[in-house]
Order: structure tokens, then sequence, then C-alpha cells
């Protein structure tokens, strides 16, 4: 909020404030995501963002149209999430629960999504990993991790070989793409 919009920008202004929540917006990695999300997220999908912190990949997902749950360890997380939310509105749109993603027993078995966002370090992916797989979701959107032998544990980590890779400054984003008409039902 303390930075005005960029009229110039051929993207959507987004207001975060993360409180003490993590992500402002400011780090490669979201810059990333946030261009794959413009390429894989639109109207009516059902979205998940396991990590989401301030809410800003949520957020972004929202004001493309999307309905979204943030999952986020961290209690600091649902209420920043919700006014960043409100702020930007999408308030409506965007759902948070507090929780362990590794574990996600709280997403029901017929809570399907089509998008799945991951930001997070290597060794958070290696530990939520399974339960990411237990989504089943059609795309999933991954970063947080290094150019380089990162990129490819990653890759092995979610079983799949990446669709997509955008990097900025050693980072790297990975899209894996099954495509929405295989998503099991």
């Amino acid at each position: 909020p303390w930075i005005g919009p960029d009229s110039s920008s051929r993207f959507i202004d987004l207001v975060i404030d993360p409180g003490h929540a993590f992500g402002s917006g400011s780090h490669p990695t979201t810059r990333l995501m946030l261009t794959a999300l413009a390429e894989h997220v639109g109207p009516g999908d059902r979205v998940v963002d396991l990590g989401t912190g301030s809410g800003i990949l949520a957020i972004a997902a929202a004001r493309l149209g999307a309905d979204v749950l943030g999952i986020d360890l961290d209690p600091a997380a649902a209420p920043a999430v919700q006014t960043n939310a409100t702020a930007n509105g999408v308030g409506e749109r965007v759902d948070v629960r507090i929780g362990d993603i590794s574990d996600i027993s709280d997403i029901s078995d017929d809570e399907r999504f089509d998008v799945a966002l991951l930001n997070v370090t290597i060794d958070i992916h290696e530990s939520v990993a399974p339960a990411v797989e237990r989504l089943d979701v059609p795309v999933l959107i991954v970063a947080g991790i290094l150019d380089g032998e990162q990129a490819e544990r990653a890759a092995r980590l979610h079983g799949q070989s990446p669709t997509e890779r955008l990097s900025e400054d050693g980072w790297v984003a990975l899209v894996f793409d099954r495509g929405r008409g295989d998503a099991a039902t």
C-alpha cells in the first residue's frame, strides 16, 4: 500500500500489506509465479495456494477470476490474507485455512482444484510433495527454488517433467500442466 500503482505496467496492480505474514511480492519467485498465474488461471478455476503467507498469489488468482483456498501454518496469515483480499476487492473469492501444508488433512476428498500453487524453499518442497501429489491437480505451479540442481530436484519430487520453465536472477518457477481433461474426477 505504500507504493503507488504503476500505470505503465501491463499487469494488474495488487495492494499487499504482509503484516506479520510472509510475502510482500518483491522476490523474483513471486514475480515468476504471478507471470505463470496470468497464463494458467482464469475465471471459474479452483485454486489452492499452499503456503499462502500474505496471500499475494491467492489474491492474484482471485483477481483473475478463480475461487481460492490459501493454506498456511502461520496464524498471522489468515488476517493478512483477508485484509489484503478485501483491499483488492476479492474478499469473497479467497478463503484461508491455518494448517500444515505437508498434511493438508482439512481438504476433503470431494474438494477438487484445477491449479495448485507452491512457492516455498526446496526443503519444504521435499516435505510437502506427497501431499501435493494427493491433491491430483491438473496444473501445478512451483517456485522458491534456485536454477540448476534445486530445479531438477523439484521436478523429481513432483514426479513430472515441467511443461514450462520461467527464470529470473537465478530463481525458477516450474509449471507442470497435465491438461485439464486428465484430472481424476
